[in-house]
């Protein structure tokens, strides 16, 4: 093979490698059926899990996720209670499945994206500001969201803190901190 082939022959793999490169993530995720931002199962349940099963798999884990405001609403102005569910439930226990690795912030993405809720964050590390219409600061000067993990309170930011297999993880809208 010729210097002048052979130069061509590269030159042309270079050229698919830059062209495909910014689109391989998409490209992947729509091949292994994965949604490209969150890494969550884009393919429909094929069934519950038996009796004390996950449905997680070594690459995927199972959490559950709630969004609640319960117990702030008197904190909050009139128009803002009015777009909230009386329960005070943005998000009802919500089980989600996310590839191993993926944040508590990614779950809830994952959730709340499921049940078109949306989710706004800040930042980096990404702090939450609003879920389902409901701000920071909607309920006083010290208003806004934190989370919970199996029932404790983690020192770290959603966007650092690795999900759990089985993992409960509640956010809850505060208007005091006591």
């Amino acid at each position: 093979m010729s210097r002048e082939r052979r130069n061509i022959i590269i030159a042309v793999v270079l050229l698919i490698v830059l062209l495909v490169a910014p689109f391989w993530p998409k490209l992947k995720a729509a091949v292994s059926g994965e949604d490209a931002a969150t890494g969550a199962s884009t393919a429909q349940d094929q069934g519950a899990p038996a009796d004390g099963e996950t449905g997680a798999s070594p690459d995927r884990l199972a959490c559950t996720v709630t969004v609640t405001c319960s117990g702030a609403e008197e904190d909050l102005d009139a128009a803002v209670r009015d777009v909230l569910p009386s329960d005070g439930l943005l998000l009802p226990e919500t089980a989600v499945t996310v590839s191993s690795g993926a944040t508590v912030l990614d779950a809830l993405r994952t959730a709340c994206a499921a049940a078109e809720v949306p989710v706004v964050t800040s930042g980096s590390p990404a702090y939450v500001t609003s879920i389902g219409g409901l701000a920071e600061g909607d309920g006083g000067a010290v208003s806004g969201w934190t989370y919970q993990v199996d029932g404790a309170s983690p020192t770290v930011g959603a966007g650092e803190l690795a999900v759990t297999d089985g993992a409960s993880i509640v956010w809850q809208y505060v208007t005091r901190w006591e």
